[in-house]
């Protein structure tokens, strides 16, 4: 992993030295739980410690500690697949263990990949995003090890969207990969926090409750904005992670998001929208932190988003400038603008027929309101749930 290091370090956003992530805290005790055992790894690029360091190289000069699986969620090992491309197995040069894709044609491994492992160490930074698929990864992972009586290790890492709340909660029914738990587009909770929310809230698939140990971060003061390295290829900084947590929502409609830009999620158009007049409209609204430029764009396949909306069209659409991203509501703005699109362009605007924005949003609450001519209920209304109630037994920090 070592060759690697130097691209990790060219993502760095912000210094957090102050903080101690749970690999951090998990190496000032020498990895004493998972000595003599033979260990499964959940990673990906960012399981690194503060000074850069691959938890794989660090176990690998611990002689007592023999890595025997690797198993990596979506984007791959190295972090660098596409958005939705399948990532096939391989194995990890240093170690040589193998490394078993997440994000292949099956999501959750057979009991037999699992086999001689005798614990079971999770370590993925996640950006705190109901459908960002690492929790779905992880939970698939914390499922198979109940069903096999399999010790499951989270080392935490802060959520870089710190403590709020905001979004609808997923009805059930609407369960899916970018989305299996009750919970809101924009948690609060750290991965750890949330592991034991699912596993005490018997959500796992198979009904059965793992064997858990969280090792805590130390040192996060739980504000938005802590940023070490880019979890995925689109997701680059802090802000990127925050204008996401809405933006996604693009997904289900036939608006470009920004991939195969520069600038994914932050631009966003279509071959048939007028910028100009998309902005002034957004604009007049006055949205708390944000406001939208008139901009031009033209999608291209590229490493990181092959086959992107409009692939090689001119799309005219808005930039979001980001002023105030304590005061910006990514998920409100970003219903917004599925709304003002669909009322300034109807014949053009339409919602992919798969209805893949029910599952981003978690209910058809979103498609119906737009697809309606008299809305007659409050979208939002439901957003003003039970879920602090529910959260505040499960904090740990």
């Amino acid at each position: 992993m070592r060759f690697f290091y130097i691209l990790i370090l060219s993502f760095l956003w912000s210094c957090e030295s102050h903080v101690s992530t749970g690999l951090d805290n998990f190496i000032s005790h020498n990895f004493n739980i998972i000595q003599h055992k033979n260990v499964g790894l959940i990673i990906n690029h960012t399981s690194v410690d503060k000074a850069g360091n691959h938890i794989v190289d660090l176990l690998s000069i611990e002689p007592s500690i023999n890595v025997l699986k690797i198993f990596s969620p979506e984007h791959g090992y190295m972090g660098t697949k596409s958005a939705g491309e399948l990532v096939n197995d391989d194995i990890e040069p240093l170690t040589g263990a193998k490394i078993v894709s997440l994000y292949g044609v099956d999501k959750k491994p057979s009991p037999q990949e699992l086999d001689n492992i005798d614990v079971l160490v999770y370590d993925i930074q996640d950006i705190g995003s109901r459908y960002y698929t690492y929790v779905s990864s992880m939970a698939y992972m914390m499922d198979v090890a109940a069903e096999n009586d399999i010790p499951f290790i989270i080392l935490d890492r802060p959520n870089p969207l710190g403590r709020k709340i905001s979004g609808p909660i997923l009805n059930k029914e609407f369960s899916s990969f970018v989305g299996m738990f009750p919970i809101p587009i924009r948690h609060g909770m750290t991965t750890g926090e949330l592991a034991v929310m699912i596993n005490s809230e018997n959500w796992l698939p198979s009904g059965k409750k793992v064997e858990l140990k969280i090792i805590e971060v130390s040192g996060w003061d739980k504000l938005p904005g802590y940023f070490t390295v880019s979890p995925s290829p689109n997701i680059l900084n802090y802000n990127s992670a925050l204008i996401y947590n809405g933006m996604c929502l693009l997904e289900g409609t036939n608006i470009s998001e920004g991939r195969g830009t520069e600038f994914p999620f932050t631009l966003f158009g279509a071959p048939w929208i007028n910028g100009d007049e998309l902005a002034e409209a957004l604009n007049q609204l006055e949205f708390d932190g944000v406001s939208f430029e008139s901009v031009s764009f033209t999608p291209l396949s590229l490493a990181k988003s092959k086959w992107p909306k409009y692939e090689n069209e001119l799309c005219n659409g808005c930039q979001i400038i980001l002023a105030n991203s304590e005061n910006y509501k990514p998920i409100y703005t970003a219903t917004q603008i599925i709304i003002q699109i669909s009322e300034l362009y109807p014949e053009r605007f339409k919602f992919l027929n798969t209805n893949f924005i029910d599952k981003l949003y978690g209910s058809k609450k979103l498609r119906l309101w737009v697809e309606s001519p008299e809305n007659t209920f409050n979208l939002y209304k439901d957003w003003e749930t039970q879920f602090p109630v529910l959260r505040e037994q499960y904090l740990i920090y």
